[in-house]
């Protein structure tokens, strides 16, 4: 078998092999891994505006330099990896290795990289926050869950200086770490109402399946997405489950997922309520230094912000604008950018005195409509 690379769609031929399905932004596999290009193809590939495939290397092509693409893997270079171009790209191909996780206990390693690849991209090119899935409650809630707790974490693990192997194999444990909670009834997690003592008894027994799941899987697998699966909901207070673990038996990897799944949990719609506003999330996981790791914690607020750049906000004197920036020794007080007297202004709480953010304003929602 040759080697794969990836390709810059522009340059399709016909008689190529895809070494990767190529999926439409909508989430669609319009071609299969395997297919043999034919002009047919190549125009369903070209109207589904697929910007890049993976090819089975075949010097016989003679394709020029200009139209192979770095794949900027996460992992040690080794092996081949999907390209994940949009957000509903993402979500389909998480669904897709998901279930093939849980049905054929098959994990696409070659996917799984591209995802992370995707993730790794979007934490260095813009603000973090800004990149978060909060869209739909109900649906997609198990992958864009996975998606922000996955993206966190490599954001946090970069910040803490993880090599880039170590980072790797972090956002894989990530990806896996709720891969119990598709096995429990759907009912259950959309529930309008709330979750009873009934339902939350169930929903917790997702860690116990997903670790399972992994254990079941095929081939060599990492001790360590095993034990995000089981582990994810203990707490460095011992006050979690399923096993009510103190801080000793918590690395490093399962306390920074345990950090980013409890914060993207909070700040994303779910039926029975909506997000919780991100300084209050933030606030909140602050408030918890005696279940989650400080350092973990501070990571994120240096990543993140508890203001988050993007976020509409209402400061203390009627003002509203935009935060623009964060200063990480001084998370309370972000540079805001607002029109005051008919111009655009830069004001920066941190030399304002007196002046502070008063409130984020929830998207869609004046301020006086905002969550108590």
């Amino acid at each position: 078998m040759g080697a794969n690379c990836t390709i810059d769609s522009a340059y399709m031929k016909t008689g190529m092999k895809l070494a990767r399905p190529a999926v439409s932004a909508r989430g669609d596999v319009v071609a299969p891994s395997g297919a043999v290009l034919t002009t047919p193809l190549i125009n369903a590939i070209m109207d589904a505006n697929i910007l890049s495939l993976c090819v089975v290397d075949d010097p016989a092509l003679n394709l020029p330099p200009e139209s192979r693409l770095d794949d900027d893997l996460l992992s040690d270079g080794s092996g081949s990896s999907a390209v994940i171009a949009t957000p509903d790209a993402w979500i389909g191909e998480s669904r897709r290795v998901m279930t093939a996780v849980i049905r054929e206990k098959e994990l696409d390693l070659g996917t799984v990289r591209g995802l992370g690849n995707y993730c790794s991209d979007r934490v260095k090119t813009g603000p973090i926050f800004s990149a978060l899935m909060m869209n739909d409650p109900t649906a997609n809630y198990i992958h864009q869950h996975t998606f922000n707790s996955s993206l966190l974490s490599v954001a946090v693990g970069e910040a803490m200086g993880l090599p880039p192997a170590e980072v790797a194999e972090l956002f894989a444990a990530a990806f896996l770490h709720d891969i119990g909670m598709p096995q429990v009834p759907e009912h259950m997690w959309v529930h309008q109402k709330g979750l009873t003592n009934m339902f939350r008894a169930e929903i917790e027994k997702h860690v116990e399946m997903g670790y399972r799941t992994i254990e079941r899987l095929h081939g060599d697998t990492n001790p360590l997405w095993a034990a995000a699966a089981r582990d994810h909901h203990e707490r460095m207070d011992g006050s979690g489950y399923p096993d009510k673990k103190p801080a000793q038996r918590l690395p490093v990897p399962i306390r920074i997922i345990s950090v980013c799944d409890a914060y993207a949990a909070m700040i994303a719609p779910r039926a029975y309520r909506p997000p919780i506003p991100p300084d209050r999330a933030m606030k909140e996981i602050i408030a918890r230094q005696n279940q989650f790791d400080r350092q973990i914690i501070g990571r994120l607020v240096q990543r993140v912000g508890i203001y988050p750049v993007g976020c509409q906000v209402k400061l203390s004197d009627g003002v509203t604008g935009a935060v623009v920036e964060n200063h990480p020794a001084d998370p309370l007080h972000p540079v805001i950018e607002a029109v005051k007297s008919g111009r655009t202004q830069k004001i920066d709480l941190a030399k304002e005195k007196g002046l502070a953010v008063a409130e984020i304003i929830v998207e869609g929602k004046s301020p006086s409509e905002n969550l108590p």
